[in-house]
């Protein structure tokens, strides 16, 4: 997260911004909902 928030705006190219930007929301996204996944299992 520390290199994203160095890199992000320095970099020009608006798709690999927003490409960058949608992995790492759906990456979180999956994380949270394997983790509400398993509360609600256990």
């Amino acid at each position: 997260i520390a290199w994203l928030t160095q890199y992000y705006s320095s970099c020009n190219d608006v798709t690999a911004k927003s490409v960058t930007l949608g992995m790492v929301v759906c990456n979180w996204v999956v994380i949270l909902s394997v983790c509400i996944t398993v509360l609600c299992v256990f």
